[in-house]
């Protein structure tokens, strides 16, 4: 279950990965059509991004967070900046609490919201993956856990508040429905000048490049560790000798990026509306799950112990609940938030299901390859060890 978890979770990873991707092939191509009156078509954006990515790839993991935090940093300030300029000039009642009713909340398609509300928190579980790069993990991997949730959850608010204050409560979904992309864009020219604006532009397309490389950094990264475990080839559990990034594993999340990004180009297929929302659903709602099937089993396993308080069975169990509804909610409108009426893109979470059966059938494969292999060495089990 563990091997078919995990192939799940690479899986996520890779289409995450695309999304964004996506995402950032079209700002790219229209912050330079804008600001440079270059005009290329979106796919060639993508192969720029997805070789930068490669470069990265085979660099050590340090490399790629001096990229993400250098990005982040500049695209949080000049949001913030947003937000604060949008108080001073709309003053606090702008800043509405019935943005928080039930009623707010509840509005429009939930499921959609749900959707991209839970997308916005994905990675925060991934530090744990780069516990074997890092010093100290036991204690740096739970420090920027709980950090990242905290940080993430109040700047989000923050901003979504800020915008939907910069807009107008009563016609915020008008405004942002007549051009989603430049819904940002708009409101920063109107409060900070165009200059601003198109300093936000810029800073999308990098902030965008730096959600590809972290996407793939994560989904290389359960490549090698499901070849070193033997369920992928052990080729791709190769570290480079000097930089020892798994870098075999990087190429080959690299080929698996390229081919899902121009396999929707060769279908003519838009990079925001089509690629970069219905691979955003495909990699939430599977992580959604998981997360679902984590918080329950946490509950069991502990509840099985007799550790029966609050953070060990209430929270997990709690957990589980919401986000088994959250799941259900996703996969009900998946439909609207891909806002195509194609049968293959609509039953890409199909593609979970098979994911499960293909990784069963290879542990259990495994499995019986080590059976086999101890009980040549004179083990009578896997789980004996020799007399």
């Amino acid at each position: 279950m563990v091997a078919s978890a995990s192939v799940r979770v690479a899986l996520c990873y890779n289409a995450l990965s695309a999304a964004t991707c996506g995402a950032l092939a079209f700002f790219a191509a229209d912050t330079a059509k804008r600001l440079l009156g270059v005009d290329l078509p979106w796919p060639l954006w993508a192969a720029a991004g997805i070789a930068v990515v490669a470069v990265l790839s085979y660099r050590r993991v340090t490399v790629s967070a001096r990229v993400l935090g250098v990005a982040l940093v500049l695209e949080v300030a000049v949001l913030l900046v947003l937000v604060a300029a949008i108080l001073v000039q709309r003053g606090p009642s702008a800043f509405t609490p019935l943005a928080f009713s039930p009623a707010a909340v509840a509005g429009g398609s939930l499921g959609v919201a749900v959707i991209y509300a839970l997308s916005s928190f994905l990675g925060f579980e991934g530090t744990a993956i780069y516990a074997e790069e890092t010093r100290e993990p036991s204690r740096a991997v739970p420090r920027a856990t709980y950090g990242a949730v905290a940080v993430v959850g109040v700047f989000y608010v923050l901003c979504a508040w800020g915008l939907l204050a910069g807009a107008g409560a009563d016609r915020v979904s008008e405004v942002a429905g007549r051009d989603p992309g430049g819904f940002v864009f708009g409101l920063a020219g109107e409060y900070l000048g165009p200059l601003t604006a198109e300093v936000i532009g810029v800073l999308v397309v990098t902030s965008s490049f730096a959600a590809v490389l972290a996407f793939h950094n994560a989904a290389a990264r359960y490549f090698y560790a499901l070849a070193r475990d033997g369920f992928l080839p052990a080729a791709l559990a190769r570290t480079h000798p000097r930089f020892g990034s798994p870098y075999v594993a990087g190429f080959t999340q690299v080929a698996v990026l390229a081919v899902m990004v121009f396999g929707f180009a060769a279908a003519g297929l838009d990079p925001l509306l089509n690629l970069s929302t219905s691979l955003t659903g495909l990699g939430a709602v599977g992580l959604e799950s998981l997360l679902t099937l984590t918080s329950a089993a946490v509950a069991v396993f502990f509840y099985r112990r007799g550790e029966r308080g609050f953070g060990h069975v209430v929270a997990p169990a709690v957990a589980a609940v919401a986000l088994a509804v959250a799941t259900s909610l996703s996969l009900l409108n998946y439909s609207s938030l891909t806002g195509s009426p194609s049968p293959v893109i609509n039953s890409l979470p199909w593609l979970h299901p098979v994911v499960v059966a293909v990784g069963l059938a290879v542990a259990l494969r495994v499995r019986a390859r080590d059976r086999a292999r101890y009980e040549r060495m004179g083990r009578t089990s896997v789980d004996r060890e020799p007399a």
